[in-house]
């Protein structure tokens, strides 16, 4: 099939994330041109990937994610998806992990974050700027079993490993994206603690991330159709015998079933207890004193929502899945699928 031959209606992403506020870091602009030169100088990014430094807009999905840290933890957080970025589109190219970037590929059970990130060609350059926010030895714990989940999930891809069950699938998809260590990096950058001890909390984070996963599925596929033959997309064209546009239909339904999952938790978690309660002049039930576990779960419930709606509105700015399109692909949804095209850089899962 030639390029251009099939077009379809990519989900209205923008509008069913409505509900989440979007916001951006007014540090977005020194952290970005700071990282961007970082990349440049510090990193062995090969030249397809040193050209789309700048059009990525890595920075922005980094002041969009992280709407209220300082500069120089904007700047890690702007580091690290960079990195991720890269790393992923790699690991959808690797046919084994040290095509992934990791370079000795032994056994990390057991392994700090640091010993994994050592052992990895990009994200070895992040573990200094990461070191310098002093993170937790709980923090540490929690980041180096992210770190992985996520090469667990690579290696899972690369042997193709792929489960039949969509909600399986979905998990798998959720950790090759990495954002299970960007959701660790938001604690560090934000002076969160991970409220564990909440069930509702690990449900919302879930859904946080299968809706991202989701998202730049969606997106990716559009890119390179022919091969993403892991995306969740390809799933749903070949698992359940859909056109192209029954898949992205179907998409569509999935995500909004995570909003709706991610909105139940949240009610169940932050809604004040039953009982007797007091009420204010107007008639409305006073909120419940507020105390720090209180403050911290709520606190990190918005975290993830900005990183749910950073995510959804930067696919359209970076460059990487619809060029210069991505404001008419917004207003129109609209996109004619890159069937036998080839293309300098790989867009990968973020």
């Amino acid at each position: 099939m030639s390029s251009g031959n099939l077009s379809v209606q990519l989900p209205d992403l923008v509008t069913i994330s409505s509900a989440f506020e979007l916001r951006a870091n007014h540090r977005c602009k020194p952290a970005s041109i700071a990282s961007e030169q970082w990349l440049r100088d510090s990193v062995p990014l090969g030249s397809a990937e040193q050209s789309i430094v700048h059009s990525s807009k890595v920075g922005l999905l980094a002041a969009l994610c992280f709407p209220i840290c300082d500069t120089p933890q904007l700047r890690v957080a702007a580091d690290f998806l960079s990195l991720l970025v890269f790393s992923n589109s790699r690991a959808d190219q690797a046919d084994d992990l040290a095509g992934c970037g990791w370079l000795d590929a032994p056994s990390d059970l057991g392994m700090g974050w640091t010993e994994s990130f050592g052992n990895h060609a990009l994200f070895q350059h992040i573990i200094p700027s990461i070191q310098r926010l002093h993170p937790t030895d709980l923090w540490c714990s929690n980041f180096a079993e992210s770190v992985r989940s996520y090469r667990s999930a690579q290696a899972k891809i690369i042997n193709m490993e792929m489960p039949s069950n969509l909600d399986v699938h979905v998990q798998l998809r959720r950790e090759a994206t990495g954002f299970r260590m960007v959701f660790d990096l938001m604690e560090l950058v934000n002076d969160l603690k991970y409220p564990s001890a909440e069930r509702e909390c690990g449900e919302i984070r879930d859904s946080a991330g299968s809706i991202i996963a989701w998202t730049l599925d969606i997106v990716a596929y559009t890119a390179r159709p022919y091969e993403a033959k892991y995306n969740l997309i390809s799933f749903l064209v070949h698992n359940n015998k859909l056109s192209v546009q029954g898949a992205m239909n179907l998409a569509a339904v999935h995500i909004k079933s995570l909003f709706s999952k991610f909105a139940h938790a949240e009610r169940s978690l932050l809604a004040p207890p039953p009982g007797p309660s007091l009420w204010n002049w107007w008639g409305s039930p006073a909120r419940p004193l507020a105390d720090e576990t209180a403050d911290n779960v709520r606190a990190y419930v918005q975290a993830l929502r900005d990183c749910v709606a950073g995510t959804v509105h930067w696919v359209y700015e970076t460059e990487l899945y619809f060029g210069q399109k991505g404001e008419e692909v917004r207003s129109f949804g609209w996109i004619f699928l890159n069937y036998g095209k080839t293309l300098s850089w790989t867009p990968g899962t973020i």
